[in-house]
């Protein structure tokens, strides 16, 4: 299942014409060197194994972020993994799977300092949370 980007309209302008995951993509261009940038994904996971986040890049020429990082929390695990949306488009693997139990929470978040990205073009789009097998000692 994948999950849009709640409360996006805050991050820019909604581009249509099929270009996200579903009807719509949100763009955030980041110029300020006082923007910064904040967005997270959400759920829990349906049962206990081994986690991995997909992050959807959409078929566009206007994500211009060459180095945009996201950190993933699986239940007690973290890690993070950087996206080179100028490079990348569809669904991409997001750092490694990670354990969680069955009700722990899966999040993933992008955060970027004040003029860390200034001048990019950063898609915002949809995640979604793969199951990749049972853990070691579940």
């Amino acid at each position: 299942t994948a999950f849009k980007l709640a409360h996006a309209a805050s991050f820019g302008k909604t581009v249509h014409a099929g270009e996200g995951y579903g009807p719509e993509s949100r763009f955030k261009s980041v110029e300020a060197p006082t923007d910064a940038l904040r967005a997270s994904w959400r759920r829990e996971a349906p049962k206990s194994g081994m986690w991995q986040a997909q992050i959807f890049v959409p078929r566009s020429d206007g994500a211009t972020a060459t180095a945009l990082n996201y950190q993933l929390q699986m239940g007690e695990s973290s890690s993070r993994c950087i996206v080179d949306q100028s490079a990348s488009q569809g669904w991409i693997m997001c750092g490694q799977p990670l354990p969680a139990k069955q009700g722990a929470s899966l999040t993933i978040s992008l955060h970027a300092e004040p003029g860390e990205m200034a001048g990019e073009r950063i898609a915002l789009d949809a995640i979604r949370f793969v199951w990749r097998g049972e853990s070691d000692g579940h």
